[in-house]
């Protein structure tokens, strides 16, 4: 009984991890229950395959509810190609930049200055 309920909860939580890649899940989450019913399951399986995702793809807010981040989107990879490309395209169509800029626009960015695109 244990082996099936672990392979239950290992298959609920790859169909939760392929939907949150491929953009189905965004945002706030449904409850436990309308997963459960979405996926055929009980709502404890739901609950174990959530907490069971990668650290950091899933956000909880006390009453209000459970996040998919934009680590687990990839918002914050796109944001961050989007800041650093658009300046150098720019820079680029209107001449040669010099090399220190463009080495000072690849620089390691520190935490705070990475923002999400929703």
């Amino acid at each position: 009984m244990a082996d099936q309920q672990g392979c239950e909860n290992d298959r609920v939580r790859e169909r939760l991890r392929v939907a949150i890649l491929e953009g189905k899940l965004t945002g706030k989450l449904p409850g436990e229950r309308a997963l459960a019913k979405t996926y055929d399951c009980n709502v404890k399986t739901v609950a174990k395959a959530l907490r069971s995702l990668p650290d950091g793809w899933i956000e909880c807010r006390v009453g209000v509810g459970r996040f998919v981040t934009s680590v687990a989107s990839g918002g914050h990879v796109n944001a961050l190609i989007i800041r650093k490309l658009s300046p150098l395209l720019w820079k680029l169509s209107r001449g040669l930049p010099n090399i220190a800029w463009v080495e000072k626009m690849f620089e390691k960015p520190s935490r705070l200055s990475t923002f999400d695109i929703r």
